[in-house]
């Protein structure tokens, strides 16, 4: 397991439970999984290391999307808290935004966060692809 392997490389001990727990609460990703790594290695404990790896997701994601646009943040913010559908979203931005939105504007922020990699469409619904960013956003 990667985190047994690389915890052993530096003479780390730390308990299977933990690590378990870090590879359910971090979705098994690599990134995220090499981040609580370092941060124990760091000397944190594990809900620290925990915590610090939701914070660094909600902050790099928040980051990286106003780089494109504010509306995309949103359009995320809403996805994370359950808002799915094409016309629940659209109604969460024009709340957010206090203002209305066209389709082709909303269906192209969407189209772009599928082609980004953020999110992908299921069931005609649109869903968050990584699970801790998603719960970052949740709780930001």
């Amino acid at each position: 397991m990667y985190l047994k392997e690389g915890f052993k490389e530096v003479s780390l001990s730390v308990s299977d439970k933990e690590i378990e727990n870090a590879v359910e609460v971090l979705d098994g990703i690599v990134g995220w999984l090499r981040e609580y790594g370092w941060l124990r290695y760091r000397g944190k404990t594990h809900s620290e290391a925990i915590d610090e790896v939701f914070q660094k997701a909600k902050s790099d994601i928040i980051d990286e999307l106003s780089r494109y646009s504010p509306r995309y943040l949103t359009i995320m913010m809403a996805i994370s808290e359950g808002y799915h559908s094409w016309s629940a979203i659209k109604a969460y931005v024009e709340r957010s935004e206090g203002k209305r939105i066209d389709k082709k504007t909303l269906y192209t922020a969407l189209r772009n966060l599928t082609k980004y990699g953020y999110i992908e469409k299921r069931d005609d619904e649109d869903y968050i692809v990584d699970p801790v960013i998603k719960r970052a956003l949740r709780h930001a």
